[in-house]
């Protein structure tokens, strides 16, 4: 069974190297994955995903993600 490793937008804002509202922009855009889970905390997403997402859109950048 494959585990899931979850991110917040913290861990995402970081890896891009980009402000939190940057971020929050990012995260909004119809191509972006849709978030795993919403929690009282706020949204977060499977890294897998993320980083798929990363390696179609921000290529130099793709290397960064890891838990």
């Amino acid at each position: 069974m494959n585990k899931v490793v979850l991110v917040g937008a913290s861990e995402i804002r970081s890896w891009l190297r980009v402000s939190r509202q940057r971020a929050y922009q990012l995260i909004s855009r119809d191509d972006f994955p849709e978030p795993y889970q919403v929690l009282r905390m706020g949204k977060v997403w499977d890294l897998a995903e993320v980083e798929r997402w990363m390696r179609v859109h921000r290529p130099n950048d793709a290397g960064r993600a890891s838990p």
